[in-house]
This record gives C-alpha cells, structure tokens and sequence, in this order.
C-alpha cells in the first residue's frame, strides 16, 4: 500500500512488477488511507504476510493486529537514518553525504537526517553541510525561470509541519 499521499511512484513499480512475468497474486497492491488498509490487511485471513515502513507506534499496532493470527509481519520504523563520518572521509564525501538528506526534498524513507562524526571532526562537518546547504535553490512549484532546482515543494502541508517541527528538534 503506497503512500496515499505520492502513489504514482508505486503504480509505476507495480507496472514493472507485472510487465516481468512474476506470477498473479506474488506482488498485489492496495491504496487508500493508511490507517483503514493496514488494518484490514493486518487483520485479514487470506493476507499472509504484511511489510510496514512508517511510525514506531503503527509499527506496533501492525504487529499486535498480525500477533492475533501469528501473521508475518516485516517492519522498518521510526529510525531517522543517519551518516556514519568516518576520521578518514574527505570533505568531498562529507559534502555528499549531507547533501543526501535533500534527496527527493529530504522525503524518503531512507533519506539521510543526521551525521555521527568523530568529535575531533564536528566543527568541519558542520561547516561542511552548512555550506552544502547554502548552496541549495530552492523553488517554488511551476516556476518558469528556474534554471537550476535542487529542491521543490513537499508533498503536502501535512509534510511541511512535520519538516518544520523535525527542523525545530535540531535547534535544541
């Protein structure tokens, strides 16, 4: 079940999956609201295993809803993934790895949020994404005379509070 929020994406593998050959009935996808379909899922009979990336608490709920049936239940919550900075990466590196965390305007599951950095190396790293930050164009939608974007809007007003609140937590 995609995102109810950006499924083209999931329509678009589910296109490739099928266009491969994998037998009917391997891969199958639902949409709508995430609450309502990954209840049914994780309570249906016929569903034998259900696979959640998302929030630690809905994480929770789907493995106690899949518990009641002993249902397979594969999850990947909560954790905002970090850059492990090594005492040997080169400031191009660095640049790199900071400059992950705009991917898709910072709004993949995998997307890079943080860096651990030896402490012999904070001041550089910061100064590092800093810069990389600095350097970002940021546009707004439909503009005509962007030349160069490297980040666009998010995907809803539901995702801007959610950046703005994550943004707020890095100030403390």
């Amino acid at each position: 079940k995609p995102s109810e929020v950006t499924p083209i994406n999931a329509y678009l593998v589910a296109e490739a999956i099928h266009a491969s050959g994998l037998p009917k009935g391997v891969f199958n996808m639902v949409c709508g609201k995430g609450k309502a379909c990954g209840e049914i899922l994780a309570k249906h009979p016929k569903v034998d295993m259900v696979s959640f990336t998302g929030s630690t608490a809905v994480g929770r709920h789907l493995h106690a809803l899949g518990a009641q049936q002993i249902k397979r239940v594969r999850t990947e919550l909560g954790g905002k993934s970090a850059a492990v900075i090594l005492d040997d990466a080169t400031p191009e590196q660095i640049g790199l790895m900071a400059g992950n965390v705009l991917g898709n305007t910072g709004q993949s599951c995998n997307a890079l949020s943080r860096m651990i950095v030896p402490k012999s190396r904070y001041d550089e790293c910061c100064q590092i994404a800093k810069a990389t930050f600095e350097s970002v164009k940021v546009t707004e939608p439909g503009n005509p005379n962007a030349s160069k974007i490297d980040i666009g809007p998010l995907s809803s007003r539901e995702q801007q509070k959610k950046s703005y609140w994550l943004h707020s937590k890095g100030y403390r």
